[in-house]
């Protein structure tokens, strides 16, 4: 078990809505066990120091094109209206499709990116909204979707 400790602030959103000071929170594998003030357990293996911590349940970002993250740092597309930055990310994406170079492969890729990005930020549940192109077959992209997720 993993005992986080002192944490300035814990926000529950439990059904309570706690938000507690200077408390603890105990974790067993994937699961918080106990939210509180001087938590002890005989089996915590590690414990961490929460001061200066803030523990908030994760984000959610319910509208991601994960693909889009291929799109980053191209300097034709930065400081453009929402239309130019529309038509070149669906040019360049059907144009990636068209010559192979977007494939599973390159999205898998991609996608595991931009879900590092996005637990960095806090954010733990992403519905991807991913654009399909004529004659691609969708369940191999999702599945590389997927086993970027799996993957973290």
């Amino acid at each position: 078990m993993i005992l986080i400790r002192g944490l300035t602030r814990v926000i529950t959103f439990d059904d309570q809505e706690r938000e507690l000071e200077d408390a603890d929170i105990l974790i067993d594998g994937p699961k918080i066990v106990a939210v509180g003030k001087d938590l002890s357990d005989r089996s915590v293996s590690r414990t961490i120091d929460g001061r200066g911590m803030i523990a908030l349940p994760g984000l959610i970002n319910s509208h991601q094109h994960l693909y889009e993250g291929a799109m980053r740092a191209i300097p034709q597309l930065e400081r453009v209206t929402m239309a130019s930055w529309l038509e070149g990310v669906l040019t360049r994406s059907a144009g990636w499709w068209r010559d192979g170079k977007f494939g599973p492969d390159v999205i898998r890729e991609v996608a595991r990116a931009v879900l590092l990005q996005s637990l960095l930020g806090g954010i733990t549940t992403v519905a991807d909204q991913h654009l399909f192109f004529p004659g691609a077959t969708a369940d191999s992209y999702i599945d590389a979707t997927i086993e970027a997720a799996t993957d973290l």
